[in-house]
């Protein structure tokens, strides 16, 4: 498997504008702002440990470091609901997979590509 530590940058998010507003809660001012804004994603990886951090111009939306295959909690920095979190390798592309407090659960796959774009 590669090293996917570097700088990417989010080329295309099919079912984006559902995932923002029926999986987060998000309400339409904010989605279209999102929409707006180009979503960058810094990895540092050693192996299964990896430092992701997910962020816009204006906000971190996901900045945690973690071990592949291993469940962790973390505070959504959207709605300040707990998260069980785990990442996995699915092929060459990171998924993770998520159930917050009130039970909504979501399992997003992320194609990082060599030319530094993304595909979620």
């Amino acid at each position: 498997m590669r090293d996917y530590s570097g700088s990417y940058v989010a080329d295309t998010q099919e079912g984006f504008r559902e995932y923002l507003k029926n999986a987060r809660g998000l309400n339409d001012a904010m989605i279209a702002k999102i929409l707006s804004e180009k979503i960058h994603m810094d990895v540092k990886q050693d192996g299964d440990k990896i430092h992701l951090k997910t962020y816009t111009p204006d906000r971190v939306i996901f900045d945690n470091s973690f071990v592949v295959w291993k469940p962790f909690e973390y505070t959504r920095e959207t709605t300040g609901k707990l998260v069980q979190m785990c990442f996995k390798w699915e092929g060459e592309d990171l998924m993770h997979e998520s159930v917050d407090s009130d039970g909504t659960k979501e399992i997003v796959h992320r194609q990082m590509l060599p030319d530094g774009s993304i595909k979620a």
